[in-house]
């Protein structure tokens, strides 16, 4: 396959860097240059778990790392945001004389989206297309041939792979940048590659990865794969110890302190380490005493020691201050928001400490000001609609795993629940798009709530939770604001949300007519609330707008599924018809799990229910489906392309 010569593969595995620092030509011997981006054609960057600041190679909540050349994107994919101005390496690529008539086109892959098989790239590669069009020179001869182009060709055809070599073939290199990449599949970087540089006969993209995660063993093994580590250079990280340390205990060790400083920045080893936010008013002598006794305590310590004492002191004097709580509940908004793909701001900030009722001790709310100062340090605060960002990732993970736990999740969806029950929210979902952009804009916690209340249900159920759930289940008013606000376009700007809109108007896209036992089956509720909602009168057979019953949706859980045995054990019909004619069983096998197939056929549901198209999509999407039905004598097709993870 010689087109495997044609691409550059780096793939940035974490250090402790942001990866821009990695790509700024250096002397230092930790620092990372951009020469094997450029030279070279496959490069692998690894960049361990120990990040730094949040500084990704693109926009970290957008879907690209430059400009505004891409100003929609879904929201299951990545969501869009303002550029960031730090992405370095596309600055890099697009600034450097010796670049002069290259172009670059970047876009991020957010957490909460796994790339399976090349069609998890679409809207990736649609972005791209549009990047590099937009960088044409205006003398080229292509763009009026892309004018008259009705039809854009579909990512993975052969006339999309035609028409982005044609573009590339405009510009001296051309580089393509996929940050986030932290959830893919061995086949679908394969499938990606073939995608991009289907043609073997001219050396067309130069591509980049950046990841958590190391290279897959297949993968690298076949695409000659340069490993690369990257580390930041120590003047970045003097300047960040310096900054921060000013910015959050108003210490100014720039000068007449340099053997501490030096001191500090050999043990962080090229890390960012979380910097504990001592209060103003310590005394000089006893803040400079703290530093010491952190230094000596991790001088020689492994890595992760020195990661954990710092994250531990930093949270030490988190919770001694008079921002404790407040600062500790945008943190776990600000990292759930990340994780879904999403961005948060102080405007969503402000209404979740009164939704979370976090107050003064008299009971007066936290203001923008408040907020900002209590924030110094640990949170970069946007302007306006711009996202918040933790600086130390290192702090935002050590809190994640030793200090939120289930405990700030289940005060999360009891907060939601209720909020999402109020008054405002009781007279049904909006009829216009306008009029859903007027609710979310003056809601601005709406849309977080309801999109965060099905994952955060799959972690933990709060002790009231069947209380909450009935109170927001007793109007259908309420049901409804929810789906609508759980599948609308995330509201960041009127200006955002409206171009989105343009794009696909998801103020109608969800299912009118849910039941309680809808809502509870579409959160994959436990066994007990079905029970409750059967005792109440709740109809089993009810159906939405589609026809479908409840059982039709709880069929569809890929989880452990104590909805569907409750439903089940209830009455409720295996073999309801929904309005396409599809049942229970259907679901199952294409979106659901084993267990339920076989709890649905051991209670009366037909296999002949199943026709071509279901039994294609479970060889697609359930090989083990679809092996335990070949075992029943079953015909289900064999998919040749299942992915293999890494």
């Amino acid at each position: 396959m010689r087109y495997l010569r044609t691409v550059l593969l780096l793939f940035v595995v974490s250090g402790a860097a942001p990866v821009a620092l990695a790509v700024e030509p250096s002397t230092e011997s930790s620092g990372v240059t951009i020469a094997p981006l450029i030279e070279s054609r496959t490069t692998w960057t690894s960049l361990t778990e120990d990040d730094g600041e949040e500084d990704d190679l693109s926009d970290d909540d957008g879907t690209d790392g430059l400009s505004d050349l891409d100003s929609r994107a879904p929201r299951k994919c990545y969501t869009r945001s303002r550029p960031r101005k730090n992405s370095r390496l596309v600055d890099h690529i697009r600034t450097s004389p010796e670049n002069k008539g290259d172009a670059v086109a970047c876009v991020y892959l957010q957490h909460n989206h796994r790339q399976h098989k090349l069609a998890d790239f679409d809207h990736a590669l649609t972005s791209i297309l549009r990047q590099l069009v937009s960088q044409l020179p205006s003398t080229s001869g292509i763009l009026q041939q892309l004018v008259e182009v009705t039809d854009i060709p579909y990512p993975g055809d052969d006339e999309y792979g035609q028409l982005l070599h044609r573009i590339a073939s405009e510009f001296g290199k051309a580089f393509l940048v996929f940050d986030g990449a932290n959830s893919v599949t061995a086949s679908a970087l394969k499938d990606l590659m073939l995608a991009i540089n289907s043609s073997s006969s001219h050396p067309a993209f130069r591509v980049l990865f950046a990841s958590h995660d190391t290279p897959p063993h297949d993968f690298a093994a076949s695409y000659q794969i340069i490993d690369i580590p990257s580390r930041a250079q120590d003047r970045d990280v003097e300047e960040y110890i310096v900054r921060t340390l000013q910015d959050v205990s108003a210490k100014n060790l720039s000068s007449g302190h340099s053997k501490l400083v030096k001191d500090l920045v050999r043990m962080f080893d090229g890390l960012f380490l979380p910097i504990p936010a001592w209060p103003v008013e310590t005394p000089m002598p006893e803040f400079l005493a703290g530093l010491s006794q952190l230094i000596s305590i991790c001088g020689s310590a492994f890595t992760s020691d020195k990661i954990a004492a710092f994250c531990r002191e930093s949270v030490v004097q988190l919770m001694a201050s008079q921002w404790g709580d407040m600062v500790l509940c945008i943190i776990y908004h600000v990292i759930r928001a990340s994780e879904a793909g999403c961005i948060f701001t102080i405007s969503m900030a402000l209404e979740a400490l009164n939704i979370w009722q976090i107050q003064h001790q008299d009971g007066k709310r936290f203001d923008t000001s408040e907020v900002i100062l209590g924030c110094r340090g640990l949170i970069f605060c946007g302007e306006g609609d711009e996202p918040m960002r933790i600086q130390s990732p290192l702090l935002g993970h050590y809190l994640g795993r030793e200090v939120f736990g289930t405990d700030y999740d289940k005060r999360s969806i009891t907060a939601s629940l209720r909020y999402l029950s109020s008054d405002s929210f009781a007279d049904g979902a909006c009829t216009t798009s306008a009029a859903l952009r007027e609710r979310l804009q003056k809601n601005r916690y709406l849309w977080y709530a309801a999109a965060m209340l099905g994952p955060s249900l799959a972690t933990t159920i709060p002790e009231t939770f069947v209380q909450d759930f009935m109170q927001l289940s007793s109007r259908r008013g309420s049901i409804e604001s929810y789906f609508q606000a759980a599948e609308a376009w995330p509201y960041e700007s009127e200006a955002s949300y409206d171009e989105c809109e343009q794009d696909e108007e998801r103020w109608r896209c969800f299912t009118p007519g849910y039941s309680p036992l809808h809502l509870a089956a579409h959160l994959a509720a436990p066994g007990y609330l079905i029970d409750a909602l059967v005792a109440r009168g709740e109809a089993l057979e009810a159906g939405d707008s589609d026809g479908r019953t409840a059982l039709h949706l709880a069929a569809e859980i890929e989880g452990d599924n104590s909805t569907i045995r409750a439903l089940v054990g209830a009455g409720s019909n295996v073999s309801a018809e929904d309005n396409k004619g599809n049942t229970p069983l259907v679901g199952a096998v294409i979106y659901g799990n084993i267990a339920s197939v076989k709890l649905l056929l051991d209670n009366g549901a037909d296999l002949g229910e199943l026709d071509e198209e279901a039994l294609e999509q479970c060889g697609q999407e359930k090989p083990e489906i679809a092996t335990y039905l070949r075992e029943l004598g079953i015909d289900v097709p064999v998919d040749n392309g299942s992915d293999q993870s890494f």
